[in-house]
Formats: C-alpha cells, structure tokens, sequence
C-alpha cells in the first residue's frame, strides 16, 4: 500500500487503485482480498473508456476505425432519441464531475430545452482543478471516442453541432 496522488474519485472516496484497476467506495474486504479478483466499482469496468490510455501509440482515425470505433454511433443511429436516453438511464451512466450527475436525465433534460440559438453539446474538458488533469489520459489517448460520445448525446438531445472546451493553460 502506498499514497499516491488523487484518482479523481472524490465522489466515491474511499478511493484506490489495485493493479491499474480503480476502485470507488473501496472497503476492507476488497482491499484485502488477492489482487486478480479485484474489479472496479465505478459504473462497470472503467478500462473502456480508459483503454487506450497506457499506450504509446499515434492515435489515428484509422487506429480507432479499426478498433470499432464509430460502431456505437452507428448503433445509435438505428434507435429514437428517446430510446437512447432511456438506455442511458437504464446504464447508470454518471458524469465524471464531482457531482457525478445521471447523464440519461441530463440529457433528457436537454432534450426537452429549446433555446434560441439551437442547442450544442459541449465537452468540459477544463480540468478546474490546478495541475489535476485527471481526464487527459482520455483526452489524449482516446480522442475519438470523445468525439463519438458527443456525436451520440447530439443525436439524443437534438444538437446540431458540439465544442471542446480546452483552457489556455492546458499542456499541449
């Protein structure tokens, strides 16, 4: 056992990271029993969205294409906007924020919202905290399929377009 510094996990503290493997509300037992049997707690396995992470490679469109990329957008193509946000509802979905927000309700909210100007989807991807940086493993090893998360919320919400907010300071 060792410090380390934060997981982004403060809305499921205790936190703790057993063999790269995140763990949220993580108790006596699970930090106790062997190590291969630990699985993270978080809204199903977190190495989907964070698969790409550890790896040293050129993350190209081609790359993500070949990895099935896009094939959940196609997917949702195929489904209503309401039976988009009634799956993510049904998945438990949460913001990755502190607040960790139902993302199904959000979007249902936003789809239901009529504004003047349209509406857009928009990655926050500020990373408030000085230095944190806590989402630039997914920001930079896998691009793309932030690209296909906002282009599926797009769908469901009835977005015509979506923006990346990325601060000055952010270490390109």
């Amino acid at each position: 056992v060792e410090k380390v510094a934060c997981l982004g996990l403060c809305d499921h503290a205790p936190a703790a990271m057993v063999n790269e493997i995140q763990v949220g509300e993580a108790s006596f037992e699970v930090l106790t029993s062997p190590a291969e049997s630990v699985r993270s707690t978080l809204f199903g396995e977190i190495r989907m969205l964070t698969q790409w992470c550890d790896e040293e490679v050129e993350h190209t469109l081609d790359l993500f294409l070949e990895c099935g990329g896009f094939e959940g957008l196609q997917a949702a193509l195929t489904k209503t906007p309401d039976e988009i946000i009634e799956a993510v509802k049904a998945s438990g979905l949460k913001g990755r924020g502190g607040a960790g927000f139902p993302t199904g309700i959000k979007w249902g909210i936003c789809r239901k919202s009529h504004g003047p100007d349209g509406k857009y989807v928009i990655c926050n991807a500020d990373e408030g905290d000085p230095g944190a940086y806590m989402d630039r493993c997914v920001l930079e090893g896998n691009p793309h399929l932030v690209i296909e998360g906002m282009l599926i919320g797009a769908w469901a919400i009835g977005a015509q377009g979506g923006y990346i907010y990325v601060r000055k300071e952010y270490p390109l």
